[in-house]
């Protein structure tokens, strides 16, 4: 059960990392203020998710090793 639960999130993480860095590169191109703040906000969602993703990876792993 909870090797299913952290695969699932892993997956969602991943996927939301991947529609963010979509969004931003369609947005790339756009001018505008709302577009910048867009922009900002998705970029550090982005690296926000992929920061915890390497630590619950790291986590996973280290107890994976202990057990």
């Amino acid at each position: 059960m909870e090797e299913t639960l952290i695969n699932g999130i892993r997956h969602d993480t991943l996927q939301a990392i991947e529609k963010g860095e979509k969004l931003l590169r369609e947005v790339e191109s756009k001018a505008g203020k709302e577009t910048e703040t867009l922009r900002d906000a998705t970029d550090h969602l982005v690296e926000h998710l992929k920061k915890e993703l390497e630590r619950w990876e790291r986590k996973y792993k280290k107890a994976k090793v202990e057990a």
